[in-house]
């Protein structure tokens, strides 16, 4: 398992292409290669990207954003990750539109689709399950319906959101560890996100029961203190945790 940082973390600090490089500093100092890119500006064109990524010695495995974003700007979050040498895409969030399930059935055509559009182009789908992706729809489990009906489906696993969901890592996680590419570690302390590692989700626990997952990028959005020592510390943590 690989360590890496979400650039989610730092969303207000990408706003232009300065914004990134400041960013993409910051990371390197922290002794970070890894990176899964999230939420740049979309002003900042995959060319440009690309080279500040190379500037500051980061490899982007994947890029992330809502489901339908990547539908409707396909080619522009294609174009950045073959320029960063990604090869995954990761959509996240079931949009409303499918919370039935007749919708479900509609919404496994449209995965099914675009898995093969981006297969085409030698790109793999994963998909993101947010909170609201655990609740039953007429009964059903939506995430291990897509599980089901998409058996070349991947997940990017945020652990925050199934600890939210109610789920029991030591549960769920195994019996769907092969389907799992990748977990977000992201933590909480009395409804605030904190940096990985010091607050309630036990997610050292999950990166034990997961040792199959390529890769863990620690992540936190927003912060009581400053982002890129939320960050720092974070990484630390994971450091620490692949040691042991």
């Amino acid at each position: 398992m690989t360590l890496g940082i979400q650039l989610s973390s730092f969303r207000p600090y990408m706003k232009d292409l300065s914004g990134l490089r400041h960013t993409c500093r910051n990371i390197a100092e922290m002794g970070c290669s890894v990176i899964q890119a999230q939420w740049m500006d979309p002003s900042i064109a995959p060319q440009e990207a690309a080279r500040v990524f190379q500037d500051f010695g980061l490899s982007s495995v994947s890029v992330q954003d809502y489901s339908q974003e990547v539908i409707d700007h396909l080619a522009y979050y294609v174009t950045l990750n073959r320029l960063t040498g990604g090869r995954y895409v990761t959509v996240s969030r079931i949009p409303a539109a499918y919370h039935s399930l007749e919708g479900m059935h509609r919404w496994v055509l449209a995965l099914r689709g675009l898995a093969a559009q981006l297969a085409e182009q030698d790109q793999q789908l994963l998909f993101h399950p947010v909170l609201a992706d655990y609740g039953l729809i007429e009964g059903v489990s939506p995430v291990d319906f897509l599980l089901e009906q998409c058996p070349s489906l991947q997940l990017c696993l945020d652990l925050y959101h199934l600890y939210k969901a109610g789920h029991a890592f030591s549960e769920w996680i195994p019996p769907r560890a092969p389907r799992i590419v990748m977990m977000h570690c992201k933590d909480e302390r009395e409804g605030h996100l904190v940096p990985a590692g010091q607050g309630i989700i036990p997610l050292a626990e999950a990166m034990r029961i997961c040792p199959s997952a390529a890769y863990a990028f620690v992540e936190q959005e927003t912060w009581d203190g400053d982002a890129f020592a939320c960050l720092q510390e974070a990484y630390a943590w994971g450091t620490r945790i692949m040691q042991v």
